[in-house]
């Protein structure tokens, strides 16, 4: 591990599995019991600005007491961004690939899963045990957040997502990042999103009349599930706001 200013850079170890995730923990100076994992195009890199200081959404999590967990997922650093690998290059047939492999979408999602076993039995380094992990994602990573979240369940106390209309069936290509065999199947990813009525806050999702909808107001909780309507870049701020609320 390597030690920063206000937390730690390192990389949790899955032994079950045989895999290594990086992470980066930043601490507030107060802690008030939240961990907020982190997801973002960049990986960890979306703590930051290119000042090297914590974008305003990040900042204003630490000034209310939360820790921040930003993570690289799998393949997520590479440059050119990354595709879903095919068996052997001469077997260009998704049959091939996904009969026998994990897509990336679900190998990213494991990784989410890794880090939120860590902080439930382990607890994060020089805090403990939180009182509540939430789960903020943004760009790419919201559907690979809203996948996490369909496996974890109550696992995840609050989440936060900017899908931004996001949906499998629209994917043009089986080689995407985003590529999931059966992910439009049922429902695409309000399908997901319904999966456990649990607070939830969404932007780029405008329809109200949705499958997450209909299975919060069958639960009998409504009110758990917040919509925003305001513009795409102030998403990560106000998606704070709501987290940081008891």
């Amino acid at each position: 591990d390597e030690a920063l200013a206000n937390g730690i850079r390192g990389t949790i170890r899955n032994q079950t599995h045989g895999e290594e995730v990086a992470i980066t923990l930043l601490e507030p100076n107060a802690w008030k019991g939240d961990v907020v994992i982190w997801l973002g195009d960049r990986g960890r890199a979306s703590l930051t600005g290119d000042d090297g200081q914590p974008v305003p959404a990040v900042a204003r999590l630490l000034a209310g007491g939360a820790a921040i967990v930003g993570v690289d997922l799998f393949r997520q650093a590479e440059e050119p961004p990354a595709r879903n690998r095919t068996v052997r290059e001469d077997r260009e047939a998704a049959a091939y690939t996904y009969g026998y492999n994990h897509p990336l979408l679900a190998q990213r999602a494991h990784d989410v899963l890794t880090v939120l076993t860590w902080l439930r039995t382990d607890g994060a380094p020089d805090l403990g045990r939180p009182r509540r992990i939430l789960l903020a994602a943004f760009g790419d990573t919201a559907p690979v957040a809203a996948a996490t979240r369909a496996v974890a369940g109550a696992t995840i106390n609050k989440t936060a997502l900017d899908t931004k209309g996001f949906r499998f069936a629209e994917l043009a290509d089986w080689r995407d990042p985003l590529f999931l065999p059966g992910g439009a199947t049922y429902l695409d990813l309000p399908g997901f999103l319904a999966a456990h009525p649990l607070p939830l806050w969404l932007a780029g999702e405008p329809e109200p009349t949705t499958p997450e909808a209909a299975a919060y107001a069958a639960f009998g909780r409504p009110d758990w599930l917040v919509r925003s309507t305001g513009p795409s870049e102030t998403a990560p701020l106000a998606a704070t706001e709501w987290l940081l609320q008891p």
